[in-house]
């Protein structure tokens, strides 16, 4: 019956599980944009929330049976002594209360710990998202310590509910004998004598009584812990949601294909209606009725403009101080017309992206105040239609973001994106979005599995895609935000020609949204359509406007996007027809060698590591490590030595039963001076036991949180790209989160409870074998038969349970990649899709969670039933013994029967520990496996971690790294005028295939796993100061070049010199402090702009206020107006001005940036090399989201800085090529052209020959 009650709980557990995933995944995606991202908070809430939720059942059921227990006890220990059992009742109801006490303290401190740590998760989210720019920025130890910090906090609340359990479990694991002690002691001064009882009937019923004793308060408590993880999902799931068609309705018969009358939009999803109302308030004589003819779809009066730039401003002010700044979009008629290209520009934040998102309903929308509504109507009639207006949408949306997001599924997965598969079309849109060479490529051409964050894609090649996934999509409406910025001149021409003007426009007739920089496609397309200009939140058509806007840029009219992009065939040609200033080294045949490695047995997947077989013992040991051997020794000896007193306290009350003349323990009676003294101090010295193991256990738990973690945070934190490549972050976040809290919370309190009923049970049977010693050949049989059971049994239930660690991370990486696509996937109308997905993933996981109930109860079955034998047989002694007299004393046959009832209460209790530890050991397994993660060590030379592999597990073993004397690595370079240049390439090959398994000796490479190589050969010589760009096809491997040079992946063959020194002889620090980088998407955390800039605190904020200001760069948007609450509206160009308030330090960047644009984050990065002293800077696509007026302004700035300096640009966009010194022109992972534009533009059939007649 047990066995079937645990189970129908487990069952009921899950089926709650499952009703509460499904009812968080959907909220999830109802869930407004700011509040989703923050996944990490769902992941807590799905993973140890949740669990605190199922623990309610079983705390409700323990309450109400140790509830009953102690009333029938209580009962039958007062029908055997009597009054004297009030006195006992007093001290178990002050116990009670006492402990209420501890449990209200601890469910407080255990919801603040909570909040701590989502704080971290959220933190190690921010830093996984980014990992590759804070590689980089060489701030893998800054934010080490950051989390550090974080954790130690979260580690403080963790202490104080270890202190309240160790204070909790001492009293408990006492309080049977502390109630005995009372009811004897006033039993016995009553003048009652023990003999005349039985007091070992009463010390079994007491035995009745310290379950539900010990069990009440940690039932108690783990129903205030469910309380508390409830009202977080409570929280969660009552919060505002962004409901897509709350206010929209579809008209396809409409001759518009968006309409949007009289609406402002903002990111705030609270009830403004105070804040409308101050406006309608407004003297109805002062506002003028407008009655303005739709001459055009998009029409914004100067007056009502006035009016609109005044209340924005008049806002602004009043959203200084809050505590986010609530961005705003006015609209007061927009009317886009179907079958019909519309632009989108304006500065950066100025608000083109929340338009597109206002589109998708991602905003919250209201009502525009009467004062600025774009009607005659009355003041009346504007009442009663508050609400009626409706976003008209002329059909299905698809959607393109900047920020392309991709499935981990494979490529065409990715772009049918839950559609049926149509191969025509996919191939017809597979040839517009400019993919078939790239396809070609991939040995598994569109099923080449898209790596986590598609970190094994080019960012044109996911940009691409996440086109190509639009266009198969066959929508109406289309919104595209800047999706040429991470796309070469001439694939953005072809995309532009072949996707949106001749699929989308003049075949399909759909209509088109498109935010973008590349203004010579403005002037390049025909003057019918129509151009949205945005400046701070509002939207205007005058021509006038736009045209002094387009205006400000120099480089507008010779801006180019390049046509008839080149072939490879046609690049392999031009490579013959250039003269390098030095000869690139051949490298056929070792490409050749290395190509021919490749077999069929290459696979893209990279399924989440799970060990087989036992578990190994080195997890045993790094646990008892991190625990202290010695503390651990004396903590198992205490309690061993605590459990021997409570054997002791009752052989003495057995000899106090018996006849003077027969006891054998009266000499402590003597040497105590009677029975209250002796029991008063046997009860002192077990509770001194009690004291001092608990003690150590707090200490040597805290110890080995400490330690495991910091182990696991430097693990991941200094682990090399390849390991980010290859795991998605929501299984990185499972680690830090799910196995972290079974390591912090699980694995101590488990382990307490196993080495206690180790001792409880060993010492209770030497106890019935002093007095019965046949009976240890019945307990050596019981013993073999549970261990033949177990055996099979140990075996299903540790695969299990490493199965369903595994399904659990899948669980979450769903979770946690819905969460970040959540826009795509609404706007795809896909939520039923990722549902569904989501489902799947469930469906494994509870299928392996019931399979793990099903054997616990399957292994409670036999082990009741080996356990009722065992007491079945001592029984039957016992009642023989009686019958025959075989004994003078009776307390001998009742002390025998009441350790074999305490044995068979503990006995299957211990087998479940064991498992359960055994279970959890499995976290400590799954974090191991991240201490062998090949690491960078911040102050090792590179060759030396090359050939010599670090990990934390080689760490510990030697204090001190093995340093190694690389004599085959050239220290410099060989030329003899090597002096003059300040970086050489010298044959370079780079792969992102199996890095972490490369071993290099003498230079030469010995790959044990199939590579392709992203750089083949590369060789370049750079002088000092000179300013180099390199320009090619998305995928030919600029990138790679950075990445080569940072030392983000080992090099395969080559060598890389800066100031004339090999890298590889260079540590990482030494090598990343000489550089510096603006990578293509700007990396922000959640805190100031002062702790995004400088997160060492290393300068004052007076000097960096003076270095940001003497730059001159005042840009709206990320540092003035919108959320800087600065008067000046446009880029201030003038180098004259002097304004020493224009950087706002203490802007309060939100979680992942999100009050702040792309374009906006590249311009932090900008600030962040300001503040740098290296001499080489470096800039990947980073003016790639900026509209050309910030473009021009960052780059004049970026040349004065660096005008000593060597610069480095990988480049997409031609406004500023003439400014370099050189060009490089890249394709297939090596230079095919080099030298001054002016130059290149001569080659006949050349990357820049189109240029001819325009630069």
């Amino acid at each position: 019956m047990k066995a079937t009650l645990q189970y129908l709980i487990f069952k009921r557990s899950l089926k709650q599980e499952i009703k509460l995933d499904n009812q968080i995944d959907k909220k999830g995606q109802k869930e407004n944009t700011e509040k989703a991202s923050q996944s990490p908070e769902i992941l807590n809430l799905m993973t140890v929330d949740q669990e605190h939720v199922l623990e309610m059942y079983f705390g409700i059921i323990e309450t109400t049976s140790g509830i009953l227990i102690l009333a029938i006890a209580l009962y039958l220990i007062y029908l055997k002594i009597g009054s004297s059992v009030l006195t006992g009742i007093y001290v178990m109801i002050g116990a009670l209360f006492f402990n209420m006490i501890l449990t209200i303290f601890l469910g407080v401190i255990f919801q603040v710990t909570l909040k701590r740590k989502d704080e971290r998760v959220q933190l190690t989210k921010d830093v996984l998202s980014g990992i590759k720019n804070i590689k980089y920025f060489g701030w893998q130890q800054i934010f080490e310590n950051k989390i550090s910090l974080l954790r130690q906090k979260e580690q403080k609340s963790l202490l104080q509910v270890r202190i309240m359990f160790a204070l909790v479990t001492m009293f408990w694991s006492s309080i049977s004998y502390i109630l005995l002690y009372t009811f004897l002691i006033k039993y016995v001064d009553d003048d009652n004598s023990i003999q005349q009882t039985n007091v070992f009937t009463i010390i079994a019923l007491f035995g009745y009584l310290t379950q539900p004793l010990s069990s009440l308060p940690w039932a108690v408590s783990s129903i205030i812990q469910s309380f508390v993880s409830f009202n977080r999902i409570n929280q969660f799931v009552n919060s505002e949601v962004c409901l897509i068609d709350r206010n929209s309705q579809i008209q396809e018969d409409n001759d518009f294909a968006i309409e949007i009358i009289n609406k402002k939009f903002d990111w705030s999803f609270k009830n403004r209606l105070d804040k409308d109302q101050h406006f309608n308030e407004i003297d109805q004589d002062q506002l003028k009725k407008n009655d303005i003819e739709n001459q055009s779809d998009i029409n914004l009066n100067e007056e009502l403009k006035s009016r609109l730039v005044e209340n924005h401003e008049s806002s602004q002010i009043n959203n200084v101080n809050s505590e986010k700044n609530n961005f705003e979009i006015y609209i007061p008629s927009l009317k886009i017309k179907k079958g019909t290209l519309n632009f989108i520009i304006g500065e950066i934040g100025s608000g083109k992206s929340s338009l597109l998102l206002a589109v998708l309903g991602e905003m919250n929308e209201q009502n525009l105040p009467y004062n600025l509504y774009e009607s005659s109507q009355s003041y009346e009639s504007y009442l009663q239609t508050q609400g009626q207006n409706k976003i008209i949408l002329g059909g299905k949306i698809s959607y393109v973001s900047q920020n392309h997001w991709l499935q981990n599924k494979s490529i065409r997965d990715n772009i049918l994106f839950g559609k049926e598969h149509d191969e025509q079309w996919y191939n017809i849109c597979l040839d517009a979005c400019q993919l078939l060479e790239d396809l070609n490529s991939f040995k598994n051409r569109d099923q080449k599995l898209v790596g986590p964050d598609g970190s094994n894609l080019s960012g044109g090649q996911k940009q691409r895609i996440a086109i190509c996934r639009a266009v198969y999509s066959k929508s109406n409406i289309y919104l595209f935000d800047d999706i040429f910025s991470s796309l070469d001149i001439h694939v953005a021409d072809q995309i532009y020609e072949k996707v949106i003007q001749q699929i989308l426009i003049n075949q399909l007739k759909c209509t088109v949204l498109f935010v973008t920089s590349h203004y010579k496609i403005i002037q390049q397309s025909d003057a019918s359509q129509n151009i949205i200009y945005i400046e701070k939140g509002i939207i205007t058509l005058d021509k006038d406007i736009i045209a002094n806007y387009l205006s400000k840029s120099e480089s507008f009219l010779s801006q180019n996007i390049l046509s008839n992009s080149l072939s490879k065939e046609k690049l392999s040609s031009i490579q013959n027809q250039n003269n390098f200033k030095f000869q690139i080294k051949s490298n056929k045949q070792f490409l050749k060698e290395e190509e021919e490695k490749i077999d069929d047995n290459e696979k893209d997947d990279v399924e989440e590591k799970r060990e087989k077989g036992n578990i190994k013992w080195e997890t045993y040991l790094t646990y008892l490590k991190s625990l202290g051997l010695i503390l651990f020794l004396l903590f198992v000896l205490l309690e061993i030595t605590a459990q021997a007193s409570f054997i002791l306290i009752d052989f003495w009350l057995k000899d106090q039963s018996q006849d003077i003349n027969d006891r054998q323990l009266s000499f402590l009676n003597d040497y105590f001076h009677g029975f209250r003294n002796t029991f008063t101090f046997l009860i002192l010295a077990n509770l001194a036991f009690q004291f001092f193991k608990m003690l150590i256990y707090v200490f040597s738990t805290q110890k080995s949180c400490c330690m495991l973690f910091k182990n696991l945070n430097q693990s991941i934190m200094r682990s090399k790209m390849k390991f980010f490549d290859e795991n998605p972050s929501g299984r990185i976040i499972n680690r830090v989160s799910e196995d972290l809290i079974q390591v912090d919370q699980a694995l101590p309190f488990i382990l307490l409870i196993l080495i206690t009923q180790i001792s409880t049970t060993l010492w209770y049977a030497i106890g019935i074998c002093i007095q019965l010693p046949w009976i240890i050949l019945l307990f050596f049989i019981g013993f073999f038969m549970t261990f033949r059971i177990q055996k099979n049994f140990k075996v299903a239930n540790r695969e299990i349970k490493r199965l369903l660690t595994v399904n659990e991370g899948k669980l979450l990486n769903q979770i946690q990649e819905s969460c970040k696509g959540l826009i795509i996937i609404r706007a795809f109308s896909q939520q039923k899709q990722m549902l569904q997905n989501y489902l799947d993933c469930l469906y494994n996981y509870s299928k392996s969670y019931l399979l793990s109930q099903g054997l616990q109860a399957w292994i409670m079955i036999r082990l009741l039933m080996i356990n009722s034998l065992i007491l079945g047989f001592i029984v039957i002694t016992a009642i023989f013994f009686i019958f025959f007299q075989l004994t003078t004393y009776f307390s001998t046959v009742s002390m025998c029967l009441t350790y074999a009832m305490t044995i068979s209460a503990v006995f299957c209790e211990l087998i479940f520990s064991f498992f359960n530890l055994e279970q959890i050991l499995v976290s400590v397994e799954r974090l191991r496996q991240y201490f062998d993660n090949y690491q960078e060590q911040p102050e090792i030379k590179i060759c030396e971690q090359d050939t010599q592999p670090i990990t934390q597990s080689s760490i510990k073993k030697s204090k001190q790294i093995k340093h190694t004397i690389i004599n085959d690595i050239p220290a410099f370079y060989s030329e003899d005028n090597r002096e003059n240049y300040h970086l050489i390439f010298d044959n370079v090959f780079l792969s992102y295939d199996k890095q972490d398994y490369h071993q290099v000796q003498k230079n030469e490479v010995q790959v044990e796993y199939p590579v392709s190589f992203a750089l083949k050969g590369l060789s370049f010589k750079i002088k000092k100061g000179e300013k180099v760009a390199f320009y090619g096809r998305t995928g030919s491997g600029k990138t790679s070049v950075l990445n080569a040079l940072f030392n983000l992946y080992q090099i395969e063959k080559g060598n890389i010199y800066i100031e004339n020194r090999n890298i590889k002889l260079l540590s990482i620090n030494e090598l990343r402090s000489k550089l510096s980088i603006i990578p293509q998407f700007g990396f922000v955390y959640e805190g100031t702009l002062l702790n995004n800039l400088d997160p060492l605190n290393q300068m004052q904020k007076e000097d960096i206020l003076q270095i940001l200001n003497q730059s001159q760069l005042n840009i709206k948007g990320c540092l003035q107006d919108t959320h800087f609450n600065s008067k000046q509206n446009n880029l201030n160009e003038n180098e004259d001005s002097n304004n020493n308030n224009n950087v706002n330090l203490d802007l309060q960047i939100q979680q992942s940036g999100q009050n702040l644009s792309n374009g906006e984050k590249q311009i932090i990065n900008f600030f962040r090399i300001l503040l740098q002293k290296a001499d080489i800077v470096c800039l990947d696509e980073a003016t790639s989201n900026m509209d050309p007026h910030a473009d021009k302004l960052l780059h004049k700035h970026l040349f004065e800085f660096s005008k000593n300096k060597t610069l480095i640009v990988i480049a997409h966009r031609l406004e500023n090529i003439k400014n370099f010194d050189r060009v490089f022109v890249m394709d297939s992972g090596n230079i095919v052209e080099q030298g001054h534009i002016d130059q290149l533009i001569q080659h006949e059939n050349g990357f820049f020959s189109h240029l001819k007649e325009t630069l």
